[in-house]
């Protein structure tokens, strides 16, 4: 093999090894928190900030104080999640605009820090928020908020072309926070195990 060639293969590895070592310096440390811009003034009454370095939240009544209930916490039994939040996310919006794929319920992109929120999955979801035994009721948003906290890690320092890599980085975000919140193991693989990535939802 060409010595050029030998040199690019482990210069690709050292920077994956770097980039593999930094999403977990992020899943398993704490951060300190960027201040996020203020709001553009006359923001609409439907937007709500739940502290200066947190997210402003965007959309109606329900979906804002779930949310909330969500960021407070990960914030109480999840600091490490909730300062990469923080630090990574400056809108967490519901949205009615047409999702990556028909069931995504939550997603972010490269382009803006934000998470959107499918506004016809949030209705379906309504009806089962107070169940704690299925992954769509009571832990679903700070799951989702984990998961997609974790691409924004992905996108912010580092680059993996893989999907189901990336997915499965997602999914150890959700497992370390779920057993944070204090759920059995077998709650914890039965929500974020590793075989929902047989659906590939991500396609």
């Amino acid at each position: 093999m060409e010595k050029g060639k030998v040199s690019k293969i482990i210069d690709e590895i050292i920077f994956f090894a770097m980039a593999v070592t930094l999403f977990f310096i992020f899943i398993n440390y704490d951060l300190v928190p960027k201040n996020q811009p203020a709001p553009a003034p006359g923001a609409s009454q439907q937007t709500q900030k739940i502290t200066q370095d947190e997210p402003e939240i965007i959309g109606p009544p329900e979906f804002q104080t779930e949310v909330k209930e969500a960021i407070s916490l990960m914030k109480e039994k999840a600091p490490n999640h909730y300062k990469c939040l923080c630090s990574l996310v400056e809108r967490i919006e519901l949205t009615s605009d047409d999702p990556p794929t028909e069931k995504t319920f939550a997603w972010t992109d490269s382009k803006e820090p934000v998470i959107y929120f499918n506004s016809k999955r949030y209705q379906e979801h309504l009806k089962y928020r107070n169940d704690a035994s299925i992954r769509g009721g009571k832990y679903i948003i700070p799951i989702l908020l984990a998961h997609e906290t974790a691409h924004r890690i992905q996108f912010e320092y580092y680059q993996v072309t893989d999907a189901r890599e990336l997915e499965s980085q997602a999914l150890a975000a959700e497992r370390d926070l779920l057993k944070k919140l204090g759920l059995s193991q077998e709650t914890v693989n039965q929500f974020s195990g590793e075989h929902l990535l047989k659906e590939k939802w991500w396609d």
